[in-house]
């Protein structure tokens, strides 16, 4: 996680890896706190590749957004953009069109944000590992030059 002042942002990762197993997730997290954070991110549910998105208070979710989109493979890019107490998820296969994917209204102190992966123990069921592979994480207002 990096430190972020509490303004509007907008910040973009590339995924070189793909979610393909139960419960498999990779994403961007923005924190006010442990108990305090939105989480925006693909998963696998086992079945297929979902977006998801939910905004935490006290380790108890507001899901945003839960539906399946249809990546076919990788790379993966996905950006959440915040404006006041608005947010806004989108993602890409190619990282030149991006599909929206979810905008709420969430107040949050930012103080970290950065990308986050992970499998989740799910009824009983034991995910097998996953490694996420970043290619980069930055906030697009100081984007890199080729």
């Amino acid at each position: 996680m990096q430190t972020i002042a509490n303004v509007d942002f907008e910040v973009e990762v590339k995924f070189d890896s793909t979610v393909a197993a139960a419960y498999q997730m990779q994403g961007i997290l923005a924190e006010q706190d442990s108990d305090k954070y939105v989480r925006f991110e693909v998963h696998h549910s086992g079945y297929t590749t979902r977006l998801f998105s939910a905004a935490f208070s006290n380790d108890v979710p507001t899901v945003q957004v839960n539906t399946p989109i249809s990546v076919g493979g990788t790379p993966l890019w996905l950006r959440l953009k915040r404006s006041a107490n608005l947010w806004f998820g989108a993602w890409s296969t190619d990282g030149i069109t991006f599909t929206p994917g979810v905008t709420f209204n969430w107040a949050l102190t930012v103080t970290k944000i950065g990308p986050f992966a992970g499998n989740q123990a799910n009824y009983g069921f034991s995910p097998p590992p996953f490694t996420a592979a970043i290619d980069y994480f930055f906030n697009t207002a100081s984007r890199l030059s080729p």
